[in-house]
């Protein structure tokens, strides 16, 4: 089905939101846009409005490459240019926000590094349509069939479930490029402990927002195009757990 008018307008809202952050620079659409109870999961922020005004001072800009919208969740993935405040090369992105009402309640993302625009372009590029017209029985068929690959597939290391769950033709998108169901089974590996915390989706998409644990702790987000129950696209970001001592609020990345 396509979105509700409410999911619709989370999904407006969430753009709004960060135009008038990003393209505007008005403190004042943070106060329209944004909850003064805002909870924020990024490991550097406050949680609260007025650390979000902070951010209309950056003149780095937004490149939207898909998005989802479901129940009061909306997210998009894409990537940030430069300079932005974690440096100077784009910043690989996932971001997702809970709406209530006509205000944003709460944020989770990940950013990852890469070297130049053309590796976020790479990382970022392909099809997935968040607002296609999918039955609501195939939503939750994607949904439910995204996160046994990732807790049978990839948490076990089934290269059986991988292989029944990837369509003729899968593409996985890397820093250099379309890779395909070899190069994703190479980066899973033999398996590795996760959790997946929360599973989003419209339209052929689903986003899975992932606690990779083990030796290397991050929180990864994994994208899914979805073609008749199978993935056909995928992309994954990742970033590291922010050690406490550089945690700027309690509940961070999850």
């Amino acid at each position: 089905m396509s979105l509700t008018p409410a999911e619709a307008a989370n999904r407006d809202k969430m753009f709004a939101a960060m135009d008038g952050i990003l393209v505007d620079h008005d403190e004042a659409s943070v106060d329209e846009h944004f909850s003064t109870h805002f909870v924020q999961h990024n490991p550097w922020a406050l949680d609260g409005a007025a650390h979000v005004k902070e951010m209309c001072e950056y003149q780095f800009p937004l490149v939207s490459k898909r998005w989802v919208a479901q129940g009061d969740l909306a997210g998009y993935h894409g990537y940030y240019g430069t300079p932005n405040p974690l440096g100077e090369t784009p910043l690989v992105c996932f971001d997702l926000w809970r709406v209530r009402g006509d205000q944003i309640i709460e944020h989770w993302d990940a950013l990852m590094p890469v070297p130049d625009e053309a590796a976020a372009e790479a990382l970022t590029s392909g099809g997935g349509d968040g607002g296609a017209d999918v039955s609501d029985d195939e939503v939750a068929l994607n949904m439910a069939e995204a996160r046994r690959f990732l807790e049978v597939g990839v948490r076990s290391g089934d290269a059986a479930a991988i292989d029944e769950l990837l369509a003729d033709g899968f593409v996985y998108h890397t820093a250099s490029g379309e890779a395909g169901a070899a190069d994703a089974k190479a980066v899973i590996g033999e398996g590795r402990p996760l959790t997946v915390n929360q599973v989003v989706a419209s339209g052929d998409l689903v986003v899975a927002h992932v606690h990779m644990q083990g030796d290397e702790p991050n929180v990864t987000w994994d994208i899914f195009r979805m073609e008749g129950g199978k993935i056909a696209e995928m992309w994954s970001l990742h970033q590291p757990i922010a050690p406490p001592e550089e945690q700027a609020n309690t509940h961070p990345h999850f």
